[in-house]
């Protein structure tokens, strides 16, 4: 999940400057790129709302997985959107990659013992925000050669690995 993360925060401003010329046409392009991630982090608060309770009413494993796998069509259609579409797409990733957060946190306390709590969410930081740092990299590369725009969906691509984890984190989950 960090990978894309850092993929598509990374890039987002200037996908947004470039693809919303007929919403608000008298903004300038560096206003753009900064209001409408706005608008996407600030549906991620409603985003990390409704993950939590779909936490708190489903199996939290298999909610996992639906909600990474929620993330992938929405960055496909990023990266092929302009204008409204691409704001609404936008508002709908931040909803969908935030529910991740309280879930991913709560597994992380259920499958560690409390001496190693800490150790275990350094782990999935050093994972998410370390190793998931080098998607800015990868991302330019992306964007360099193929256009800002499909760096959206190639991070879509990326989460495939995470749903098929958290797809055996649940057979875990339900061995134990």
């Amino acid at each position: 999940m960090g990978m894309a993360y850092y993929g598509f925060t990374t890039f987002m401003p200037v996908h947004f400057a470039e693809n919303t010329s007929s919403i608000l046409p008298n903004l300038s392009a560096n206003m753009k790129a900064g209001l409408f991630p706005s608008m996407v982090f600030i549906a991620g608060i409603g985003g990390q709302l409704v993950g939590a309770r779909i936490g708190e009413r489903f199996h939290k494993p298999t909610a996992l997985i639906f909600i990474i796998a929620a993330n992938i069509p929405v960055l496909l259609i990023m990266g092929y959107t302009s204008d409204l579409l691409l704001i609404l797409s936008g508002i709908m990733l931040g909803i969908a990659y935030f529910s991740n957060q309280p879930i991913g946190n709560t597994l992380i306390a259920e499958f560690t013992h409390s001496q190693n709590r800490g150790l275990g969410y350094g782990i999935s930081f050093f994972l998410s925000f370390g190793i998931g740092s080098l998607a800015a990299g990868f991302s330019g590369i992306i964007a360099e050669k193929m256009g800002v725009a499909f760096v959206f969906p190639a991070m879509g691509i990326l989460l495939i690995p995470s749903v098929v984890f958290a797809f055996f984190m649940r057979r875990v989950a339900r061995s134990t």
